[in-house]
């Protein structure tokens, strides 16, 4: 499909749709009321980008393959949120450096948590 990223997805709370022409848009009106998601996945096993409207607070997750390797970062704004899914559909990762990043431990065991700066 793309360049680099050959089996992309994306999937929202109505279903699967192509790559938007506008990110920035395309997650506004996604991401305009509660409850909603946008979720990329590159092909690549246990591999994704997503973000959830948390009453609000947008939550903007990556998990690069390993259940240790799934981060989340809360209340980033919706240009942040654009860039980010952007990015990660065209293989990118430069909107790692920019967040404070939470590793999320639901697969750890209690010795194994700890949160994370990527």
């Amino acid at each position: 499909m793309m360049s680099g990223v050959p089996e992309l997805t994306i999937d929202t709370l109505d279903g699967r749709v192509a790559v938007p022409d506008s990110w920035l848009a395309f997650v506004a009106r996604e991401l305009r009321e509660p409850d909603r998601y946008v979720v990329v996945k590159d092909g690549r096993r246990h591999s994704y980008a997503q973000v959830f409207n948390n009453e609000g607070t947008l939550l903007l997750e990556y998990r690069d393959g390993s259940p240790r390797r799934h981060f989340q970062v809360e209340g980033v704004g919706i240009g942040e949120v654009a860039d980010a899914l952007s990015q990660w559909s065209r293989g990118e990762r430069g909107f790692v450096d920019g967040h404070q990043w939470t590793r999320l431990t639901d697969w750890d065991g209690p010795e194994d948590g700890s949160s994370a700066s990527t």
